[in-house]
């Protein structure tokens, strides 16, 4: 699909950055500016012209919202656009060292201007800016990671697959059969980094446990991006019927919709399983989510629902 025209005062335009439930945030983000009635998520396309992943494109969008791909032909470009990612999303708009971070960036928005005469607004933090969104600006780069409102909601809750596997579809009805408790276990580079940081074990047992004295559930549904380490940590549980997905089962999107059935949810501090208990098909499900929900990092307002319940991290009590 061919880039969208820059003279298309019609629509606002974001970076597609990150997996799936990033994605949803700034596609959410652009659903609510209130200065475009469209919305183009652009598709990042690296000067050796490799397509970022963008699983977002596996569903059925709102009618006024396009992906389309966005060229990076200079590497400069893309460097930048990622330090001034990294810098902007470190940014905390209530101590004295954001006049430094916010001027680099600042910096670095002019340097893109120069450089493809294209004008870039960096969101400030990892959730809702402070910062009114500037609709004179060509791209808004950011995460934007806070509760939407409830039309944006309703618009992401229409969400369907284009092309669904038979498998996904077999699993699916098989799903919709049970009352399953869905738990989400994010492993890989949340392990490492100890900003963001993984719940330990303890939680996962800990809230399972806890959800299972609210309500009776079928079965247990683990799904995790490390499905070997994730079974380590059930090996002493009480539970039974316990079933692991893996991200070599389905397809990211695939498993976003299959998580979207279940009728209780224990999620880890990752924005995809954040969505799946967002876009819910059953009706108010029990939910529990890790406290704090970042290792360090400041938690973005308004992200966490009143109504979930929260466990330590650490311990899960």
């Amino acid at each position: 699909m061919s880039s969208k025209s820059r003279e298309d005062l019609d629509s606002v335009r974001l970076l597609l950055l990150g997996g799936l439930g990033n994605q949803l945030f700034q596609m959410a983000y652009g659903l609510n500016c209130g200065v475009a009635t469209g919305v183009t998520l652009c598709r990042p396309i690296s000067a050796s012209g490799q397509a970022v992943d963008t699983s977002i494109d596996e569903f059925n969008l709102p009618s006024r919202v396009l992906v389309a791909d966005f060229p990076l032909r200079q590497e400069s470009r893309f460097k930048l656009l990622n330090l001034g990612l990294r810098i902007s999303t470190t940014i905390d708009l209530s101590k004295a060292t954001r006049f430094i971070r916010i001027k680099i960036v600042k910096v670095i928005s002019k340097i893109l201007y120069f450089l493809s005469a294209e004008s870039v607004q960096f969101n400030y933090g990892v959730g809702k800016s402070s910062i009114n969104p500037d609709p004179r600006k060509n791209l808004h780069v950011g995460y934007f990671q806070y509760f939407p409102p409830m039309k944006v909601k309703s618009e992401l809750e229409k969400l369907s697959l284009k092309n669904p596997s038979q498998k996904f579809l077999s699993m699916k009805k098989e799903l919709q059969k049970t009352s399953f408790l869905c738990v989400h276990v994010r492993l890989g580079d949340y392990l490492s980094d100890h900003k963001i940081g993984s719940p330990k074990p303890k939680y996962y047992i800990s809230a399972m446990r806890q959800l299972s004295q609210i309500k009776s559930y079928d079965r247990v549904y683990i799904f995790s991006n490390d499905i070997n380490r994730a079974k380590h940590y059930f090996d002493d549980s009480s539970l039974n019927q316990i079933y692991f997905i893996g991200e070599k089962d389905f397809s990211p999107a695939e498993a976003f919709e299959l998580m979207r059935h279940a009728a209780g949810y224990v999620i880890s501090n990752s924005t995809f399983s954040w969505w799946t208990s967002v876009l819910i098909y059953s009706y108010n499900p029990p939910v529990i989510c890790p406290d704090p929900w970042f290792s360090s990092l400041k938690e973005p307002v308004g992200l966490i629902p009143e109504s979930w319940m929260r466990l330590d991290r650490e311990l899960g009590i």
